[in-house]
C-alpha cells in the first residue's frame, strides 16, 4: 500500500511541476503506446511516435524533470523517435 500511495503522491505532485498541457501529452502518448502494444499496426506505430515525439519536446521545451515525465508516461526517454 506504500507504494501505491507514494506513486499517487508523486503523480499528483508531477501536475504541480509540469505544465498542464505537457502532461497532457505525455498522458496521451502512454494511451497511444498501450494501444499500439495491443494492436502493433503501422498507423497505431505512427500515432504513437509521433505522440511520443510531441511529449518529448513539450519536456524538453518546458525544462521538466525527467522522472517526473517517466512517472506519467513510463516510455518517456527524452529522445525521439524516427520511422523509417
Amino acid at each position: 500500500m506504500l507504494a501505491y500511495d507514494a506513486a499517487r503522491s508523486s503523480m499528483a505532485s508531477s501536475r504541480d511541476v509540469l505544465p498542464k498541457g505537457v502532461v497532457e501529452k505525455l498522458r496521451r502518448a502512454k494511451e497511444l503506446k498501450d494501444a499500439f502494444e495491443a494492436n502493433t499496426t503501422a498507423e497505431n506505430q505512427r500515432a504513437w511516435v509521433e505522440a511520443h515525439n510531441r511529449a518529448t519536446v513539450a519536456v524538453l521545451t518546458a525544462g521538466g524533470d525527467v522522472r517526473v515525465a517517466t512517472s506519467i508516461y513510463a516510455g518517456y526517454t527524452g529522445r525521439q523517435y524516427e520511422l523509417r
